[in-house]
C-alpha cells in the first residue's frame, strides 16, 4: 500500500530506513546541503526501549549522518547508561510552578565504519537527567501511565531544544 505526495509513491512499510531517509531529504532538500538535525524522542535504542519508535530514533539518527549531516539525538536518561559521560552542564527549567535541573550526558557515536573514517560522521547522543522526571521502574508507567507524564515529556522536549545551544 502507498500514499501520494505530488505524485509521489512512498511505500507504508520501509524495509531500508538510509535509502527512505537519503529519498526524503533529496525531495525536501536538495543533494548539497548539509543540515544540523535534532531528534528528540523519548526513547533511543540500544539505551532505551519500549517499542519501535526507539529503533526509528536510533536508525534515522545514523543514516542521516551517513548521508552527511550533523545529528543530535536527545532522550530522557532513564538509568545510568554505559557510554555517554557527563558534560558539566545543567540548566534549570521552570514548569508548571516548579523548578526543574536537568544534566546533559554525551556521547559521540561514529557511523563511519569503513577503513579509513571520516572523523565528523556521528550522531551526538544526548541524554537528559532529571532523578524525579525519569528515574523510574518504568519509561511511562506500569500498568498505568504515571500523573505527571505531561510535565516529565514537556520538560524533555524543552531540555531537547536547548541542548544544541549550551552543548558544543
Amino acid at each position: 500500500t502507498v500514499f501520494g505526495l505530488d505524485g509521489l509513491e512512498v511505500p507504508k512499510k520501509v524495509k531500508d530506513p538510509k535509502a527512505a531517509a537519503k529519498a526524503l531529504l533529496k525531495l525536501f532538500m536538495g543533494e548539497k546541503k548539509r543540515f544540523n538535525v535534532v531528534i528528540a524522542s523519548s526513547e533511543v535504542s540500544p539505551y532505551s526501549k519500549s517499542g519501535g519508535l526507539a529503533d526509528v530514533a536510533a536508525k534515522l539518527s545514523i543514516a542521516l549522518s551517513q548521508l552527511g549531516h550533523r545529528v543530535m539525538t536527545v532522550s530522557p536518561s532513564y538509568r545510568d547508561y554505559d557510554g555517554p559521560v557527563a558534560t558539566g552542564v545543567t540548566k534549570d527549567f521552570e514548569l508548571y510552578g516548579g523548578n526543574h535541573p536537568v544534566h546533559y550526558t554525551h556521547q559521540w557515536v561514529p557511523t563511519d565504519l569503513s577503513e579509513t573514517p571520516n572523523p565528523i560522521m556521528g550522531v551526538d547522543r544526548v541524554f537528559v537527567q532529571n532523578a524525579n522526571a525519569f528515574e523510574r521502574a518504568g519509561m511511562y508507567g506500569d500498568p498505568h501511565e504515571y500523573f505527571d507524564n505531561l510535565c516529565r515529556f514537556s520538560l524533555l522536549c524543552w531540555a531537547a531544544v536547548e541542548a544544541p545551544l549550551m552543548l558544543p
